[in-house]
C-alpha cells in the first residue's frame, strides 16, 4: 500500500514536471519563484536550456530541504520513542532515508557538474549600478564656484531613476528644466542621459553619454529647457548586435550562455563587452567578460572567440552566422596580476589520461593564452607511443591521436577540427576521459578518429 502511494506520488510530479514543458504560444501565466543560481523563466519563449537548469536547481534546493526535514523528523521521533522499539525502529529509518537523500541530491549535483558545469553553475548575472547623475543649473558642476556647498543643495539635484514630467508640482523639480552641465557618478560606460524637450520622453532628445575609457564625468549641456529625462543603464555583460560597429539599437545582452539566441538567430554582426562593477578597495572590475560565438544552435559549428578590453574600441565585427554563444568570465585581477587557477591543460594519446601515457606538451601543461593554429606542424610532433622502446615517440605526428584531456584549474578550451580553429568546434571547461563521446573525437570512417587540429587555451574566473 505504501509502495503504491510511493508510485502514485511520483507519476503526478513526473505529469506537473513534463506538463510544464508544454509551452503554449500565449502570454506566459505562471509567475516562478526564484532559484539561486538560475534565471527565473519569463516568457514562454526561454531557451529549453535555460528552462532546463532552472527546472533543476529548484527541484534541487526543495529535494535538499525535504531531505533535510526528513532527517530532523527521524531525529525527534527516535529521541522521543523510548521504550517502544517499533516507534525507535521507524525513528532510525526515517534517518538513514534523509541521509540517502543527502546523498542522492549531492550526487546529482555532482553528476550533472562533470557533464556540463553549465547546468548547474549560477550564470552570474549582475545589476546595473545605481550611482546615476546630478544635474546642474550651472555650467562645469559648478566645479569653478567659489563655494561649492550651494551648488549641491540649490542648483544641482541627483537622479537614479527616469523623470517623465520635469514640469510635475508634486516633485518639485520646475527649476532643474534649465540645466547647464551633468556629472556621471558612477563608471564610463555604464549610463547614457537623455534630455528631452516635452514630457515623457518625447520631441527632439539631447543624448548625454560618459563612454567607457572617459576621464571627465562632467558635461557642459547645450543651453534649452527640458521636460524629461531618461537614463539608459548599460548592463554589464556580452552586447551582440545586429549592426556593424555595434550601432543601432536592435542588441542583445548575455551574461551566461546560450544553447539558442532567440528572436536573434544569425542577426549578430558585431560584439562588444561592459564589465561590471569596480571593487572599491582594489579598483579593479568584479566581472570582465568574454565570449566564443557559434555558428549553430547547441554550441555546434564554426567557433569565434572574442576576449577584449572594455571600452568602445573593443567592438568586433563578427565574420561568421551566430547561433549559440558561450560567455565566461575572466580572471580576477588582484594588485595587477590576474589570478589564475590551475596549470591549464595538456592533451593524451590514451584514454583517461594514463600517468605513464604519452602528453601533448610531452610535460608540463599548456597555460592561458595559448594559441595552436596547427597540430600538424612539425613543432608539435611530440606524441606517439613506441611499445618496443616504452618511451613516446617524438618523429611521428599525433594531431590524430590525442583521445583526451586533462586539464587543471579554471579554464576554458575551444578545439577545433580543422587547422586554423576552423571547422567544427567544442568548447570544454573540465578533463574529457574520452573524446569518442564527442564531436571532436569522431572523424574519419565511422565516426572512429580522433580530429583535434587548432585550439585556443583561456583562463576563467
Amino acid at each position: 500500500m505504501k509502495m503504491s502511494k510511493k508510485i502514485l506520488i511520483i507519476l503526478i510530479f513526473a505529469s506537473v514536471l513534463i506538463g510544464s514543458f508544454c509551452f503554449a504560444q500565449r502570454k506566459l501565466e505562471i509567475i516562478y519563484p526564484t532559484a539561486p543560481g538560475a534565471e527565473t523563466p519569463t516568457t514562454v519563449k526561454t531557451a529549453l536550456p535555460e528552462y532546463l537548469k532552472y527546472v533543476f536547481t529548484f527541484a534541487i534546493m526543495i529535494a535538499g530541504l525535504l531531505a533535510f526535514g526528513a532527517l530532523i523528523y527521524g531525529g525527534f521521533s527516535y529521541l522521543t520513542s523510548a521504550g517502544d522499539p517499533s516507534k525507535m525502529k521507524d525513528g532510525q529509518d526515517q534517518i538513514i532515508a534523509g541521509i540517502l537523500g543527502l546523498i542522492i541530491v549531492l550526487s546529482s549535483f555532482l553528476i550533472l557538474n562533470t557533464i556540463n558545469p553549465q547546468l548547474v553553475l549560477p550564470g552570474g548575472a549582475l545589476q546595473p549600478g545605481e550611482a546615476g547623475i546630478r544635474i546642474y543649473t550651472v555650467d562645469s558642476c559648478c566645479e569653478t564656484a567659489p563655494d561649492k556647498s550651494l551648488c549641491e543643495d540649490e542648483n544641482s539635484f541627483k537622479l537614479t531613476t527616469e523623470v517623465p514630467d520635469l514640469t510635475d508640482p508634486d516633485l518639485n523639480l520646475e527649476k532643474f528644466q534649465e540645466i547647464a552641465s551633468i556629472k556621471f557618478l558612477g563608471e564610463p560606460g555604464e549610463l547614457t542621459a537623455v534630455l528631452w524637450a516635452e514630457p515623457d520622453f518625447k520631441g527632439n532628445g539631447t543624448t548625454v553619454d560618459y563612454p567607457a575609457g572617459d576621464t571627465q564625468p562632467c558635461k557642459s549641456v547645450t543651453p534649452s529647457t527640458y521636460k524629461s529625462i531618461s537614463l539608459d543603464w548599460h548592463t554589464p555583460g556580452v552586447y551582440l548586435y545586429a549592426n556593424n560597429d555595434c550601432t543601432g539599437d536592435d542588441y542583445k545582452i548575455y551574461q551566461s550562455s546560450s544553447a539558442t539566441l532567440p528572436e536573434f538567430d544569425n542577426k549578430t554582426q558585431s560584439i562588444k563587452f561592459i564589465y561590471g562593477d569596480k571593487d572599491p578597495k582594489s579598483g579593479e572590475y568584479k566581472a570582465k567578460y568574454a565570449a566564443i560565438l557559434h555558428e549553430k544552435e547547441n554550441f555546434m559549428g564554426e567557433a569565434a572567440l572574442f576576449d577584449q578590453d572594455q571600452g568602445d574600441a573593443n567592438c568586433k565585427n563578427v565574420g561568421i552566422g551566430v547561433s549559440s554563444i558561450t560567455v565566461y568570465v575572466k580572471p580576477v585581477i588582484k594588485d595587477g596580476q590576474p589570478q589564475i587557477v590551475g596549470q591549464g591543460v595538456r592533451f593524451c594519446e590514451d584514454k583517461n589520461c594514463p600517468p605513464d601515457g604519452c602528453f601533448l606538451p610531452e610535460s608540463g601543461f599548456y597555460g592561458a593564452d595559448k594559441i595552436v593554429p596547427d597540430l600538424t606542424a612539425s613543432d608539435y610532433k611530440k606524441c606517439g607511443y613506441d611499445t618496443d622502446k616504452k618511451k613516446c615517440n617524438k618523429d611521428t605526428s599525433c594531431n590524430d591521436r590525442i583521445s583526451a584531456m586533462e586539464m587543471d584549474g579554471h579554464y576554458i578550451a575551444l578545439l577545433c577540427r580543422d587547422p586554423n580553429l576552423r571547422g567544427d568546434c567544442e568548447v570544454f571547461s573540465s578533463s574529457c576521459a574520452n573524446f569518442r563521446n564527442h564531436r571532436i573525437g569522431q572523424c574519419g570512417p565511422w565516426g572512429r578518429k580522433d580530429c583535434l587540429s587548432s585550439f585556443i587555451i583561456k583562463a576563467r574566473k
